[in-house]
């Protein structure tokens, strides 16, 4: 099977750039749908020190998203069977800035008053898991 496009939005930051984020999700078929930007529609962590130190200078990151909408959907419809089913693609003005998979289990939704519906997600670069990766030596 093959990932489709399930969920989108868009927004501006303070400084005028324009983001979008798409949920990507393994056997999705279907039309996508847009969602709202919610109140910290996008957070980056990085960790240096561990990249500095332990990872020859790739520094991991974690993307934190926040999305609302006025259709029922829940944080489990971001994920999939395995780890990598569920994907974040972000681009800033219009240029592809982080391609991360969406952290089975770690969401949370809340439904909110008037028939609107919040999910946070964390999605990471992925560099955990390399250490599931058997390479044949060549």
């Amino acid at each position: 099977m093959a990932k489709a496009l399930k969920y989108f939005y868009e927004f501006s930051d303070i400084d005028a750039d324009d983001y979008k984020v798409e949920f990507w999700v393994e056997g999705f078929a279907g039309s996508a749908t847009e969602l709202i930007a919610g109140g910290n529609p996008l957070t980056r962590t990085y960790n240096k020190d561990v990249g500095e130190k332990y990872l020859g200078g790739i520094v991991p990151f974690v993307v934190n998203i926040e999305a609302i909408s006025s259709s029922s959907f829940h944080a489990v419809d971001f994920t999939g069977e395995n780890y990598g089913d569920a994907v974040v693609v972000v681009y800033k003005n219009a240029t592809l800035q982080y391609n991360a998979i969406i952290v089975p289990f770690e969401g949370a939704d809340a439904d909110l008053n008037d028939g609107i519906y919040s999910v946070n997600l964390s999605a990471e670069c992925g560099l955990v898991n390399l250490k599931t990766i058997n390479y044949v030596p060549s």
